[in-house]
């Protein structure tokens, strides 16, 4: 089992879709960010097939309903979700709990009303417990739910986001880049836009976990068959580190990741 700490297009990640967007220009070698810490890398490149793999862990996830997306991205495919039926689920014991995690992820809107979970993570196939929810609500807000040890709710909110591009909260047709950093030593979580920090949270304790050496069950694209997402998922990462300012802006790459 790979260990997971405590959330994604390429070329226009940053900027609007359209469809048929023009290549981009030849792109040089590019260097993943702190690539030595990842934890679980899902790249969403297959493109085929029911599988998502995990790249450097044992944490494979399997498309429900969710389709491949290679029209919107350079380089490899991405992961559409049609708001309705669609999710990706990885099996209960996959994720294990880290000291320190940073999680990091594109999403395009295609709509947003109501909550809408990227990611999850509960200790059962039903969600009773869970440990973290990584979400969006259509009020302008992402919102990360952290389950601390003790059993207490932390809830780390970044409300009345306004895109710098429009001026208003998330907007469809556009990726959005969407990090989370707990750092397990200073007991600090922060939320990160577009490599941007734009909040933190003091006092945050480590991840509840029912039992010892109980895993974690991931899943993206809805949580407890609701919150379900109408977008596109790519280049979803957990690090096994509380990764720095500007190593969350390196991956964000001004809008078109660093790979």
């Amino acid at each position: 089992m790979g260990e997971l700490p405590f959330v994604m297009a390429r070329y226009g990640r940053g900027g609007a879709f359209a469809a048929g967007p023009a290549a981009p220009a030849a792109a040089e070698a590019s260097v993943v960010t702190r690539e030595s810490d990842l934890a679980h890398w899902w790249k969403m490149d297959e493109g085929t097939g029911s599988t998502a793999a995990d790249s450097v862990g044992d944490a494979d996830m399997t498309l429900s309903s969710a389709t491949w997306e290679s029209t919107t991205v350079r380089g490899g495919s991405a992961i559409a979700f049609d708001g309705t039926d669609d999710y990706i689920i990885g099996s209960l014991g996959d994720v294990s709990i880290l000291s320190n995690y940073t999680i990091a992820a594109w999403v395009y809107w295609n709509a947003v009303s109501g909550w809408r979970s990227i990611w999850n993570l509960t200790y059962s196939t039903t969600n009773t417990h869970f440990s973290q929810i990584f979400s969006v609500n259509a009020t302008q807000t992402l919102s990360v739910y952290h389950k601390e040890a003790g059993g207490g709710l932390r809830n780390l909110y970044k409300t009345d986001y306004e895109d710098g591009d429009s001026g208003a909260g998330f907007v469809t047709g556009k990726w959005y880049h969407f990090a989370c950093v707990w750092d397990g030593v200073t007991a600090i979580a922060k939320l990160y836009i577009d490599g941007t920090e734009e909040m933190s949270l003091t006092s945050v304790d480590g991840w509840y976990e029912s039992g010892v050496g109980v895993g974690l069950q991931p899943r993206m694209g809805m949580y407890n068959n609701s919150w379900r997402v109408n977008g596109i998922m790519d280049d979803f990462r957990i690090y096994n580190a509380a990764l720095s300012a500007s190593d969350v802006g390196d991956i964000y790459g001004s809008g078109d990741g660093d790979f």
